[in-house]
């Protein structure tokens, strides 16, 4: 189960560090990106904490 967690941890890194680095690419500063990066990470881990067991055997 730990290994199935971390492969979910590292995909919604990637994806969100692929959008912010698009978003850079296509002009807009890192301080521009950086307020819906932050808001981007908290829906996205808080979506994945709601989906991840916690306190299991497995």
């Amino acid at each position: 189960m730990a290994r199935l967690a971390a492969g979910q941890i590292v995909a919604v890194l990637r994806i969100l560090a692929d959008g912010n680095a698009a978003r850079i690419a296509g002009g807009e500063t890192a301080d521009a990106v950086a307020a819906d990066a932050v808001a981007a990470a908290g829906k996205a881990f808080g979506t994945l904490r709601k989906g991840l067991p916690y306190g299991g055997t497995a």
